[in-house]
């Protein structure tokens, strides 16, 4: 049976090279971030790569599960709620214990501080969007209800 640094290695040279092709059809495997650990990642980014390790980890982070679960999670919460007011109000840090504290349903849990982290890090953004697509439509709505005023019935009425 093959390493965790062969079988990186063999998945590169399957995709001629092309290295995060070779991560994400590793991921889509079922490979996490201990895997890629285990395969010498960081020795590879900090041998083959100009930028920062932790910029590297930082993306392969972001390609993990997590991102999308924690995106998945914000936009359920709210869909669900009554009031989405509640977590628009919130900074980062009370969003954080917000989100630790969630039970319906529970905040996605991950294996590794990365994956944990991205997906926080993508219920945040996800929340920030959703509260900027709010603010739009309320806009929206309130320039549509100002145009009603004019309006007039075309059938005489």
């Amino acid at each position: 049976m093959m390493t965790r640094k062969e079988q990186l290695q063999h998945m590169e040279e399957k995709f001629q090279g092309d290295f995060w092709r070779a991560v994400e059809s590793l991921i889509a495997q079922g490979w996490r971030m201990n895997d890629f650990r285990d395969a010498g990642i960081e020795e590879i980014f900090n041998e083959s790569f100009y930028n920062p390790i932790a910029e590297n980890m930082d993306y392969l982070a972001g390609l993990m599960p997590g991102k999308g679960a924690g995106s998945e999670w914000m936009n359920f919460v709210l869909v669900n709620t009554d009031d989405p007011e509640e977590w628009y109000s919130l900074d980062y840090q009370e969003f954080l214990q917000a989100a630790a504290n969630a039970n319906r349903p529970p905040f996605p849990a991950f294996e590794t501080a990365e994956e944990t982290d991205a997906a926080y890090e993508a219920a945040w953004d996800e929340l920030q969007r959703c509260k900027q697509l709010d603010v739009q439509d309320k806009i929206y709505q309130e320039d549509l209800e100002k145009r009603k005023e004019g309006w007039k019935d075309y059938d005489g009425k």
